[in-house]
């Protein structure tokens, strides 16, 4: 998959701590002047409401604050952040934000840089639209002819030099009431040597020569990307710049020599 966009985190409780220590060890800016800063979607930057606190909890790596109507959820190794809400909530149930799609994306592109999320990073915003049909849905019935909005989902997609990262993300759901209804957001810190070296694929694949012997090693259909290792992983951050390319439903990775290489959690995943 192009975006591994995370949507769900573990929610059981188990032990209990008394403050959020566990997370004061993670970067809130680039930690060296050459790499490309990230950004962490702390719970004080949000505008998702968990209600009344019950408790904070840490268990299987991640920490969470447990409120009446929802739970913060980080992942200590990562930053990976799941916001979600309960059923019940009352941020739940309302409709789309007004303005459609487009009020949508700005509002939350607005939201994340607010937050510390750098402009210069953005490579756009997405829509992805929830629809809901009440009834039965039957082989003869027209889909979602009937369906209601429910509401949207901006995704904000990353550029670093103008080469595009494909496993940060950053998005939000919002509704009527400008309220945050869920969200999540994943952007680590990217050593600069991985954009030099995508820069540097680009520059290759420029020149007429250079392009001609690659695309004898490698499918000329791809696209210089930069790809690193999903939120949820729990082993070493691996970043690389890659020529991607997409092959009979996968999506295949390729570097500067036109050698063929997984990242560890794509590896771990295989059967």
């Amino acid at each position: 998959m192009t975006h591994r966009i995370v949507l769900a985190l573990a929610v059981g409780l188990v032990a209990c701590s008394s403050a959020p220590s566990e997370l004061d060890s993670l970067a809130r800016v680039g930690s060296t002047s050459s790499a490309l800063i990230g950004y962490q979607h702390f719970e004080e930057r949000s505008r998702f409401s968990s209600g009344r606190l019950i408790l904070h909890v840490t268990e299987f790596g991640i920490h969470k604050r447990v409120g009446e109507w929802g739970v913060f959820g980080t992942r200590v190794k990562t930053g990976l952040v799941l916001a979600l809400p309960n059923g019940d909530a009352p941020t739940v149930g309302k409709g789309p934000l007004v303005g459609g799609a487009q009020a949508h994306d700005s509002f939350v592109r607005d939201y994340f840089v607010a937050g510390g999320l750098q402009v210069a990073q953005i490579a756009g915003v997405r829509t992805m639209s929830e629809m809901a049909k009440v009834g039965e849905v039957t082989a003869d019935s027209d889909g979602l002819a009937d369906a209601k909005l429910v509401g949207f989902y901006s995704v904000i997609d990353r550029i670093a030099d103008g080469v595009p990262v494909r496993d940060s993300f950053a998005w939000a759901q919002v509704n009527e009431d400008s309220e945050v209804v869920t969200e999540s957001a994943y952007w680590p810190e990217l050593p600069g040597s991985v954009v030099a070296r995508a820069k540097e694929m680009e520059a290759m694949l420029a020149d007429p020569e250079s392009r001609q012997l690659y695309f004898q090693k490698v499918p000329s259909h791809g696209k210089v990307v930069i790809r690193h290792t999903s939120g949820v992983w729990e082993g070493a951050f691996t970043a690389q710049a890659s020529y991607d390319v997409e092959w009979a439903g996968r999506v295949l990775h390729y570097d500067l020599k036109g050698n063929r290489f997984s990242l560890p959690d794509e590896e771990s995943a295989e059967p």
